[in-house]
């Protein structure tokens, strides 16, 4: 995971909309190619769990909604 945030920290600027959209087109490109999570770490998984730990790192979380 350290690499897929490493990877991320030096391609995108990290600010709320830039990841935001970085990580929907991710998400599209997934869903594309059929992937769906196994429950083992690959590429993909570690990559979203990279974009979630910058977002919360970095503080992009609106602390005011509730999911």
């Amino acid at each position: 995971m350290d690499q897929h945030a490493a990877w991320l920290r030096d391609a995108i600027p990290l600010d709320r909309e830039t990841l935001g959209d970085y990580l929907l087109g991710f998400l599209d490109e997934l869903r594309h190619l059929g992937w769906s999570f196994t429950g083992e770490p690959d590429a993909p998984s570690l990559r979203l769990t990279a974009v979630c730990y910058l977002t919360r790192e970095l503080g992009l979380l609106d602390e005011g909604r509730t999911a």
